[in-house]
């Protein structure tokens, strides 16, 4: 079996895997595979029930109708400069926002 190389360069693409890997640790999977259902976050009182992947992907939150922290702002514009790569080209989104 081959397995993948394919991993983001950049710290801001590592960022967003992470962040959709937090989401779905603590919000969706739960905390034991022989007794499903809770999840950490229902453990903690944030979540009533593990959220589906409809509900964690199935709107688009916009960034401009929303406030982000700034530190976060910079990754998500991906503005935030690679340090073994300090030449790299900046993305630039031409239809969203």
């Amino acid at each position: 079996r081959r397995e993948t190389i394919a991993f983001s360069k950049l710290r801001a693409g590592v960022i967003e895997r992470a962040s959709l890997q937090m989401v779905w640790m603590n919000f969706a999977k739960a905390v034991s595979e022989k007794r499903p259902g809770v999840t950490p976050a229902m453990r903690v009182g944030v979540a009533e029930e593990p959220l589906s992947l409809r509900q964690i992907l199935g709107q688009r939150l916009f960034r401009g109708r929303m406030d982000l922290p700034q530190v976060w702002r910079r990754y998500y514009e991906r503005r935030v400069v690679t340090r073994r790569i300090p030449q790299s080209t900046p993305h630039v989104r031409v239809f969203a926002d």
